[in-house]
């Protein structure tokens, strides 16, 4: 009997020894793909990562199928050497603004007197918000129910096993548009690659970018990428809102190329430099040698200052207007600034201004070892899809079964456009 087990237990380790997890964080600027090995303890260990220059996406929305494909596949072939794995399945993240949030309160009549909470009880409750909020082109990204409410008393996280008659939830809801989130799909399929979920690319952020005490007290988590910018409100660990505001680093960029006259390379070099320039420059204006020609010109650093300010200041403005945020202040201690293009200068002191709350900047911060690469703001998404796959190993069954939907329509209409277009 002991041999039997023992065997058995040799058997489970080798299985679990072997099982890699594979993610992909698909970027305007780059597609970066992680390969890594849970440890069994709660720990991974990163066995590859491979990046690639991002074609065929613009402020998170697919514009070109066949180019993103080939930048998948470039990124994970390179993770794919580095590992010496073999990825077939992978996590992705997705944004873009063709996604939208809603937060509602949803209501259910179990029985006329007190019986036990079912898991189906749960799930049914979950659903009936779907049927009235999501149109046949939009698709569930994320459906976060919590703060459960018996019988109009008693708040809890979980209802399963508790007596009720009556049983509501509030219920946030990530949808978006079913064609921009198939042609997401379908672009890493045709690199030979199965999508096994998506998440959202500052939900997937937090999961690294926040200590476990901000995302159980509350914080606001802002990705600030390429093209765009990710705010998701974490309470409790959960995500309770979400939104994208369409300005990211290259509007930054542009600004001071367009206001100062000067190539995209060097504009790009003043905005990653200017904070270390404002600390270490004696003299308002610096001399800067242009990429494009060779040709010194003169910048002011007020002047620099004031071009950036001012789109952070609309940034700013965008994420307060757009989503209604100050209502979540109360609930949140933090906000957390993460991305490729965190930095910019004057964010981190104005959005502390604007909300008067503490701000700091995120990196990954996990209980396991990472590689150089993986440990700036940059990386957030990318390891947070990691931690995402840890806890999670669920498929995304309501976004999977509305691809599979639209893949039944699109069948559809290729037999009509043959047979009677």
């Amino acid at each position: 009997m002991n041999k039997f087990f023992s065997t058995a237990l040799n058997k489970l380790k080798k299985l679990f020894s072997g099982r890699v997890i594979a993610v992909i964080d698909i970027g305007t600027d780059k597609v970066k793909t992680v390969v890594a090995k849970p440890s069994g303890d709660g720990f991974f260990e990163i066995l590859g990562y491979g990046v690639a220059k991002s074609k065929g996406l613009r402020r998170g929305t697919v514009v070109d199928m066949e180019d993103l494909s080939k930048s998948v596949a470039i990124s994970v072939s390179e993770a794919e050497k580095f590992s010496d794995t073999q990825i077939d399945s992978v996590v992705i993240n997705i944004s873009g603004d063709h996604l939208s949030s809603v937060n509602t309160k949803a209501t259910l009549e179990l029985a006329s007197f007190p019986k036990e909470v079912t898991d189906e009880d749960r799930k049914k409750l979950e659903s009936i918000i779907e049927q009235k909020v999501v149109g046949v082109e939009r698709a569930i990204v994320h459906r976060v129910a919590y703060n459960y409410v018996l019988d109009g008393e008693s708040i809890v996280n979980n209802p399963v096993g508790m007596l009720a008659s009556t049983m509501s939830a509030n219920i946030h809801l990530l949808v978006g548009r079913l064609g921009a989130i198939d042609a997401l799909i379908r672009s890493v399929e045709a690199a030979g690659i199965k999508v096994k979920d998506v998440v959202f690319d500052a939900w997937a952020s937090s999961m690294s970018a926040l200590s476990y005490t901000e995302r159980r007290m509350g914080a606001i988590l802002v990705d600030i990428g390429d093209s765009k910018t990710d705010v998701a409100v974490i309470k409790e660990g959960n995500l309770i809102y979400s939104c994208v505001i369409p300005i990211g680093g290259v509007n930054f960029t542009n600004d001071i190329a367009s206001v100062l006259n000067l190539d995209f390379k060097t504009a790009e070099h003043l905005k990653k430099n200017l904070p270390n320039l404002m600390e270490s420059s004696k003299q308002d204006s610096i001399e800067v040698k242009t990429f494009d020609s060779d040709e010194v010109v003169r910048v002011s650093l007020t002047y620099l200052r004031s071009i950036v300010e001012a789109r952070v200041s609309e940034l700013i403005d965008m994420m307060l207007s757009s989503t209604s945020i100050y209502k979540f202040i109360p609930f949140v201690n933090t906000v957390v600034i993460t991305g490729g293009s965190a930095k910019v200068w004057g964010l981190k002191h104005m959005l502390g201004k604007s909300l008067n709350l503490h701000v700091r900047y995120g990196v990954p911060s996990v209980d396991s070892e990472l590689p150089e690469e993986l440990k700036n703001e940059d990386a957030s998404t990318v390891v947070g899809l990691v931690c995402y796959s840890l806890i999670s190993g669920k498929k995304n069954r309501s976004l999977e079964n509305r691809m599979t939907l639209a893949s039944i329509f699109d069948r559809i209409r290729e037999l009509f456009d043959r047979y009677l277009g």
